[in-house]
């Protein structure tokens, strides 16, 4: 099919004598850094003139975009995702992580010594005609600077982020992974069978889900000692650096304005009834008075239409190709280039993701099953690709995009597809198809902002009493996804212990931008559905990359991230629970 390829060629990265040329590209990263600290240590004129500040930040810029600084750890990271068992790769990647840390203390003080310029200059700067360029940049690092330490208790900090965080989640990471599940006289890793659970019939996925939380009790008493130990860590962070709330850190890190995620967590929680009507419809569907939490995800049907890989890259190239010519021609070229690795393989990291450092291709992986979502997740990787190739317009600072943007360009383009192969599926497919979006936005906007109040009620209670039992992790992990999942359900004190697994818990507050990320998106495809020339906007945001906050990135194309905003998300939502309980209705009387 057009010479496809279906495999990663990590050749674009390094082609030789793998050793030498990671050693001489450390060799020539460590030499930059070294040659730009030593002189700015010395040559202070940057922090009084805006010329040499700007020219300073310029030679910044350089350092960031040098191919050496990011070939070593982008070609073993890719060797470990397509082999956990390469130890070699591990190895290196360790010593990596060691190496840039020690690089980037090297810098810190140069950070530093802008955030504390004078107020009255920093005015003066930010109106600066040399500066300009660097303005939003300046801004955020004059903001972000009463949270900043001296320099040398900023490297303790930076030294400190792996064994007060980094080590404690690795190894309980570690130690999950390693748990095998024994179910119907098979042994399955702990990830094939939380992936199996929503295949099963009812009796085998309640059996399967019982399972999997037994192991996780087992192990427990780590994931206890782990959870208390990081939120203790961020608390100490927390008022060291000043920051009142548990969550303020991660907010200003992904560039939104806490007034916004204030009205985004409100207007989702008020609006769990939806979630629950859902959950209710889905009851029926399953021919179920109550659900237990296994069946959050169980699938209401199966989907017998198959879409092989030859048909999933045409029809997700025909997508993009009608909204814009370049979106479909990307899709082509990754897969020519090898850039893509397509299939699932022993030892393959799961799922999928996009990685897409600013002086390497892009590259993208799956695990193509030939089902439907594996159609719309391909989809969904390429729009991240997308959106890193037009970011990549921006300068060096701007490049590629905040986390809270993230999710919005994935999801557009995963829509793309989603409407266009949903034309040539039968009624009952639609039916089964719309309910598993929904049971998708479900997950990804209410359960996560369900998961957003279970965190800070998490470390509000360990930051009062000092330390939480598991027992009590687990109750207050119920309490909120009972919040959301509605009275349909019926969960067991077991169920709590989901905590263990979850790793977005260990990621503090992250979970707030899928839902931010979905409901952005959704807007932006309305309003290019009913215009398409506005597909003018979705490049506009597009090239934003991260020149801007995402709040006024948005504004521009005239999509405001408010209560309103969100409020009208929600309702999409509701019309498309509509659009289900009359397929479901019509398909009972049939």
């Amino acid at each position: 099919m057009r010479n496809y390829k279906t495999e990663w060629n990590l050749g674009h990265i390094y082609k030789g004598d793998i050793k030498k040329l990671v050693a001489k590209d450390l060799v020539i990263i460590k030499k930059l850094y070294l040659t730009f600290a030593k002189r700015y240590r010395k040559d202070k004129t940057h922090l009084k003139n805006p010329k040499a500040l700007a020219k300073a930040i310029e030679e910044f810029e350089k350092l960031s975009i040098d191919k050496a600084g990011e070939r070593p750890s982008a070609y073993f990271s890719y060797r470990i995702s397509l082999n956990s068992q390469d130890n070699e790769a591990e190895a290196e990647l360790a010593k990596l992580s060691d190496f840039y840390a020690n690089l980037s203390n090297e810098l810190e003080f140069f950070f530093l010594e802008i955030g504390k310029i004078p107020k009255d200059l920093q005015k003066k700067f930010l109106l600066s005609k040399e500066l300009l360029p660097f303005r939003y940049f300046l801004k955020k690092l004059f903001e972000s600077a009463k949270h900043h330490l001296t320099e040398a208790e900023e490297k303790i900090m930076n030294l400190k982020g792996a064994p007060a965080h980094g080590m404690w989640v690795s190894g309980f990471s570690k130690l999950l992974n390693k748990q095998v599940i024994k179910f119907e006289n098979q042994d399955l890793p702990i990830a094939e069978a939380f992936a199996k659970i929503p295949t099963l019939e009812k009796s085998r996925r309640h059996a399967l889900h019982q399972e999997i939380m037994k192991a996780l009790q087992n192990i427990s008493d780590f994931s206890e000692s782990e959870i208390n130990a990081i939120v203790t860590d961020k608390k100490i962070d927390d008022k060291l650096r000043g920051f009142k709330t548990p969550f303020e850190a991660t907010v200003k890190g992904y560039e939104n304005e806490s007034k916004t995620v204030k009205d985004l967590v409100d207007a989702v929680t008020k609006n769990f009834s939806l979630a629950h009507r859902f959950y209710k419809i889905k009851a029926e569907m399953l021919g179920d008075r109550k659900l237990v939490y296994a069946d959050r995800g169980a699938r209401v049907a199966k989907v017998e239409t198959k879409i092989s890989f030859a048909d999933a890259v045409e029809k997700t190239i025909n997508s993009f190709s009608s909204a814009h010519p370049d979106f479909g021609d990307f899709v082509r070229e990754c897969f020519q280039n090898g850039l893509v690795d397509v299939f699932p393989k022993k030892g393959k990291h799961g799922g999928a993701f996009c990685s897409s450092p600013a002086t390497l291709p892009t590259y993208i992986l799956l695990n193509h099953i030939d089902d439907f979502r594996s159609l719309t997740t391909l989809a969904h990787e390429m729009g991240h690709g997308i959106h890193a190739k037009y970011s990549k317009k921006q300068r060096p600072i701007y490049e590629g995009h905040t986390i809270a943007t993230a999710e919005v360009a994935s999801t557009f383009f995963e829509n793309l597809v989603f409407e266009e192969a949903l034309k040539n599926v039968s009624a009952k497919e639609k039916m089964i198809l719309l309910h598993d979006k929904i049971n998708d936005d479900i997950s990804t906007i209410f359960r996560q902002i369900a998961c957003f109040n279970f965190e800070n009620e998490l470390h509000l209670t360990v930051r009062k009493e000092g330390f939480l039992p598991k027992e009590r992790i687990a109750e207050l992990l119920n309490k909120h996804m009972q919040s959301y999942l509605g009275p349909v359900f019926e969960l067991t004190p077991a169920d709590g212990y989901f905590f263990a697994a979850w790793s977005h818990i260990r990621n503090f507050f992250y979970v707030y931008s899928y839902a931010f990320g979905q409901l952005i998106s959704d807007a932006l495809y309305e309003n290019y559905k009913k215009d398409k020339t506005k597909i003018k906007d979705v490049i506009q945001f597009l090239s934003a990359g991260a020149s801007d906050s995402p709040e006024n990135i948005f504004k521009k194309i005239g999509i405001n991230p408010n209560k309103k905003l969100f409020e009208t998300g929600l309702r999409r939502i509701k019309n498309n629970i509509d659009e289900l309980e009359k397929l479901w209705r019509k398909h009972k009387k049939n």
